[in-house]
């Protein structure tokens, strides 16, 4: 029923419905998947200049999903869909921008795509940006910025940026001091996120990923406890949001937990590919860590969400704003563990 209404619709020429059909097709959802067929009415959707239909058709061709795999053409989708705001499409065009998928290389121009996600409050292209600043890609290096926009992706759930200002407390860099509680606080809350670099970082460090304050939110560090994980009965949360924005993360790995239950103590977790970019510069003998700086994956799902980003605070980009440490330290959500 839905299907026969959206398809009237579609062929009536109304855009939205055309990507909705196309979304139900590519996915299975109320029909039989047929990724030729999502492909037809992205196509007819992003033809008519919607964003969304736009930024889907580039992801069947960067995939090669019902369609002859072409990353041109993905690329030059994604950016008719990022010149309208979209906000996966400008994280996309920009790490296709830094790989040269499809394009000449241009990590100046990936920069400012990222920063204008970061900006409205994408987590995903925060991070990216502060990745940039840090290792000083299409942008002049800069330590005080990097730790700015890592503190920003934090406050919107990003585990690569907890785990980066955890190193930087770990091992003095990025401008913050060496301190290894706050380095275990920014650790711990990666590891229960399912961040296999903060798991063996905590080995280091010499904390258990599971050794959590009990009257604490794991996800903003609130006090107001209202909910418990059921697997582990150790990671809580203050809020439905919250547990929404940690939870299907932490269960991935809490489900098969034995033993004692802590991330870093047990042998028997299911094993997991590693999704995560470290973007920081470990110094000459820290062997225990690897300085992973090399790409710009991104793993958002091929089904664009047009518009959709963090609802953390639009941030500032200019330097020497407050105290580094301090900010980086506020955005832990976990600095009592």
């Amino acid at each position: 029923m839905a299907e026969a209404l959206f398809r009237k619709a579609a062929a009536q020429g109304h855009a939205d419905a055309q990507v909705t059909l196309g979304l139900m097709y590519n996915i299975g959802d109320g029909v039989e998947q047929n990724r030729e067929q999502a492909v037809l009415w992205y196509d007819a959707a992003a033809k008519q200049g919607h964003p969304v239909g736009q930024y889907n058709l580039g992801a069947m061709y960067a995939r090669g999903a019902g369609v002859e795999k072409n990353l041109e053409l993905a690329v030059s989708w994604y950016r008719e869909s990022a010149k309208q705001g979209n906000l996966e499409a400008q994280c996309r065009l920009s790490h296709c921008l830094l790989r040269g998928d499809g394009v000449e290389k241009d990590a100046e121009v990936a920069v400012t795509w990222f920063r204008e996600a970061a900006i409205v409050g994408h987590t995903a292209a925060q991070s990216e940006l502060a990745s940039c600043y840090s290792l000083g890609t299409g942008v002049e290096q800069n330590d005080a910025l990097a730790v700015q926009w890592w503190a920003k992706a934090v406050q919107g759930g990003d585990v690569v940026s907890r785990y980066n200002i955890g190193v930087g407390y770990m091992h003095g860099m990025y401008g913050l001091p060496k301190d290894v509680e706050r380095a275990k606080a920014f650790m711990k809350s990666a590891a229960t996120r399912g961040c296999a670099e903060a798991i063996d970082a905590l080995k280091v460090l010499g904390g258990c990923a599971m050794e959590l304050d009990p009257g604490l939110c794991v996800s903003c560090g609130a006090p107001d406890i209202t909910r418990t994980c059921l697997g582990c009965r150790r990671v809580r949360y203050c809020t439905l949001a919250c547990q929404d924005r940690d939870g299907a993360s932490h269960k991935v790995d809490c489900g098969g937990l034995k033993a004692c239950q802590c991330f870093s103590c047990t042998s028997d977790r299911p094993g997991e590919s590693n999704i995560y970019r470290v973007a920081a510069r470990i110094g000459e003998g820290s062997t225990a860590l690897a300085a992973a700086a090399a790409g710009c994956g991104n793993n958002s799902s091929a089904v664009a969400r047009g518009g959709e980003g963090s609802s953390s605070s639009a941030a500032a980009t200019g330097g020497g704003e407050g105290s580094i440490s301090s900010a980086a330290a506020d955005a832990s959500g976990c600095t009592a563990m």
